[in-house]
């Protein structure tokens, strides 16, 4: 389902689907909703996937500097940590909150090559 403007032109969407391939593994299973900023792509996005190749589910705020960059990403990865990031202008982690599946809590901040400059457990 797309979603459009009062000009007609699309500003989103409603998508899901899944299925499974000849051996009976699900190779396609997820949604997503999103949200575009007028006249560009996606700025908003609710994103959940669980297939043979992902695994995840959360929030993503996106940029339009020119160029699309993700800002910030709240949710779940393939590893079931829960993760909050923090990315700058360019689309680099800076920020990293993290709880692990197994409950250990940690926090980096990532210098502007990616390298953890500061971990707190």
């Amino acid at each position: 389902m797309l979603f459009y403007n009062d000009e007609g032109t699309e500003n989103g969407g409603l998508i899901f689907g899944g299925r499974r391939n000849e051996k009976g593994e699900v190779v396609d299973s997820g949604g997503s909703l999103s949200f575009d900023k007028y006249g560009a792509s996606q700025i908003v996005q609710l994103a959940g996937v669980d297939d043979k190749e992902d695994k995840f589910a959360g929030l993503a705020v996106n940029d339009q500097n020119g160029r699309r960059y993700r800002r910030i990403w709240v949710g779940r990865g393939d590893d079931g940590a829960s993760v909050i990031s923090l990315m700058d202008a360019k689309g680099r982690k800076r920020i990293v909150m993290q709880v692990a599946a197994d409950g250990a809590a940690s926090l980096d901040f990532l210098d502007a090559d990616g390298h953890v400059a500061k971990h707190v457990e």
